[in-house]
């Protein structure tokens, strides 16, 4: 494990949008580990010091009561294969125990990763008069019960709340000097103790992956009690990856401004691997175990550890835990943190971060900082960068997705005549459902309605026809047994959209010895019934296009049984007639793949949904260039801009006209 010396900050230097802090010439020294697996002797395990020699006895003495008689060895004298495969179990089983239980009684975890374990004070916060404590019940899924949660919260009468999340094994005091900072800005400040630590309940640690649904729940309490709040997140280290990670679960209800990550890791099976590496290390020191290279065993480890421990105990898949996800699909404003001497987690976990990040977004570098160590080694220049990040964060607001209006795609559905008088405007009429014309003839019927019609007999006696009725329905009326009353009409639809034909229907004389049958369909599908119901029924159907061009619609009724004894006529009443896009789904928002700025010129490729409109708008919505994504949905587009307005918008437009949240794009030399 790297030991980090801690100085003092003397230069700063900044560069775009990254602060660099650099230190004296006294900068952090490590203690390198080695990439070889080596069998220690008995006289240098007796060399290092007091605790880590407990460390590794403890060690010894948890494989010996596990392993005992399992222990097997080859003639040569090193461990046979059952052997290995039960020490690989055993081990895996002591990592998850160490990192994950709260309560560990074989191993020491302050010991084991070195610097964990220390409770700071703040006499700032004991003095505060406006703090409280909050606690929130939540269902742990790894026990199957209810965990009662723990918070501190500082009331500044705000309307802006910052949540500060703490790290691994810690708790709230050891995240003062942020809760300070941001307090001293003028939020209110919650600062919670994640499960399985300080004053929560709990018994699993589970590096965010159930913290993030504990974040999300701390937020819709705090809403609850001050409607209208704002939201900036914080965290340091696992409390980073968590308050990333909470972006996959917020509540959409929730205005989150922007996120702070303060050395937080990529992804946890990252740091599975420096976990085995802490503890194949100390391996090396334990007689017969270290036969064995479990350096070249340590993938094994990790898989062993997700699949027999992490998988059926905590009900989550290791890989699946990873902030690197969470910020590629996050729009909301980001500032990155890492110290470059962090032993802990590697500076390049923010380097990936930042690169794979959506939205606009900052990042900040400190050389010299151990882990957790940012705000204490970059002192002011630190709060200067957070301040300036949070004044530009507060006005970048994606503009929320938006829905077009749901529309009838029918035309004339008043069955006006056309200028000619020999049809009805945009439709086609039929007496029998396959052949349609445009023209008809029409008359007055006894009723004062015009009646069109779409058979007549050789007595020039209308034996189907279709008239508006009074009441602004529209009435089919047949007069002999095979014979029909039909409309069609054409749309223009779009693959892969679906399209929706409704109506009511009602029959005047449901019960009569002469029957009828409804007929509608839309593009492919079609239907036939008969309706012996009183009162009007809601019919529908629905279909997907398959292709791009017209679609037919129709609808209409035919006599299937005339009886004697019956009426001579059927007639069948239609109302509300529509055919709607039903898609009521905003595209997702866009993801930025590449963006680039020279000499006003700005240069942007991405993936928005296939097919599609992409606009680059200003924040007025006055659109700056309109491309196409292709059927992939990739797109590109460049188009000049100006410097004065530094703030742009991404949207994404469907063929409905429905719009994305948009992506904030912002322009800088």
């Amino acid at each position: 494990m790297k030991k980090l010396v801690l100085v003092a900050l003397s230069i700063l230097l900044i560069v775009g949008n990254t602060v660099v802090f650099t230190a004296n010439a006294n900068a952090a020294t490590s203690e390198k580990t080695t990439d070889n697996f080596e069998i220690k002797t008995l006289a240098e395990r007796k060399e290092l010091p007091k605790n880590e020699q407990a460390l590794i006895n403890n060690i010894e003495d948890y494989l010996e009561n596990e392993i005992e008689g399992e222990l097997t060895l080859t003639r040569s004298g090193k461990p046979t294969t059952k052997a290995i495969n039960y020490l690989t179990d055993t081990l895996a089983e002591l990592a998850f125990e160490i990192t994950t239980k709260r309560d560990n009684p074989t191993i020491k975890v302050a010991d084991f990763f070195g610097f964990l374990g220390k409770i700071q004070q703040s006499k700032w916060f004991e003095g505060l008069t406006n703090k409280s404590d909050r606690y929130l019940t939540v269902y742990d899924e790894t026990t199957h019960s209810n965990i009662k949660l723990h918070a501190f919260y500082i009331d500044n009468k705000s309307d802006k709340t910052a949540l500060v999340h703490h790290g691994y094994r810690s708790n709230p005091m050891n995240v003062m000097k942020e809760a300070q900072f941001l307090s001293d800005e003028g939020y209110n400040v919650l600062i919670p103790d994640s499960r399985a630590s300080g004053a929560s309940e709990g018994t699993y640690i589970t590096f965010g992956a159930y913290e993030k649904n504990d974040l999300n729940a701390w937020l819709l309490q705090e809403q609850a009690k001050n409607p209208q709040q704002k939201f900036v997140l914080m965290g340091v280290s696992m409390g980073a990856a968590t308050v990333m990670m909470s972006q996959d679960v917020i509540s959409p209800t929730l205005d989150i401004e922007a996120i702070i990550e303060d050395c937080g890791y990529a992804r946890i099976s990252d740091q599975a691997h420096d976990v085995m590496r802490i503890l194949t290390s100390r391996l090396q020191y334990i007689p017969i175990v270290n036969l064995v290279d479990w350096y070249a065993y340590e993938d094994r480890l990790v898989d062993n550890l997700n699949e027999k421990h992490v998988k059926p105990i905590l009900k989550v898949d290791l890989f699946d835990i990873s902030p690197l996800k969470a910020v590629e699909h996050s729009s909301v404003p980001k500032l990155f943190i890492h110290g470059t001497s962090d032993g802990f987690i590697p500076p390049k976990a923010k380097d990936e971060l930042y690169e794979a990040a959506s939205g606009y977004k900052e990042q900040l570098e400190v050389v010299g900082a151990a882990h957790a160590q940012n705000l204490a080694v970059g002192g002011q220049a630190y709060k200067d960068k957070v301040r300036h990040f949070l004044k530009t964060a507060a006005l970048i607001k994606p503009l929320p997705a938006t829905l077009a209006p749901t529309e009838n795609l029918l035309l004339n559905t008043d069955l006006k005549i056309n200028d000619s008088k020999t049809g009805i405007s945009n439709w086609q009429t039929s007496g029998d459902g396959k052949n349609y014309k445009a023209t008809t003839v029409s008359k007055n019927s006894k009723n004062n309605e015009i009646e069109f019609a779409t058979d007549i007999s050789n007595y020039s006696t209308y034996r189907g026809a279709i008239s508006k009725m009074n009441n602004g329905g529209i009435r089919f009326y047949t007069q002999s047994a095979g014979i029909g009353a039909y409309l069609k009409q054409e749309i223009l639809a779009v693959s892969g959209e679906e399209y929706q034909l409704s109506f009511n229907t009602l029959n005047p004389n449901p019960l009569e010895w002469s029957e009828s049958q409804n007929r509608y369909g839309i593009g492919t599908a079609m239907k036939e019934e008969t309706q012996k119901t009183t009162g009007k029924v809601a019919q529908s159907l629905a279909v997907k296009a398959t292709k791009t061009g017209e679609l037919s619609v129709f609808f209409g009724t035919k006599m299937t049984v005339y009886n004697l004894l019956g009426r001579t006529y059927t007639q069948m009443y239609y109302h509300d007639i529509s055919v709607v896009n039903t898609d009521v789904t905003p595209p997702a928002q866009i993801k930025i793949t590449s963006t680039s700025f020279h000499r006003n010129t700005i240069n942007i490729s991405g993936k928005a949904e296939p097919n599609t409109t992409v606009r680059l708008m200003t924040p007025t919505k006055e659109q700056l260039i309109e491309v196409h994504s292709d059927d992939n949905g990739f797109f590109k587009l460049s188009t000049n801009v100006s410097l004065n307005q530094p703030i742009l918008h991404l949207i994404n437009s469907d063929v409905k006209g429905n719009t994305s949240k948009s992506m904030v794009v912002t322009v800088t030399e």
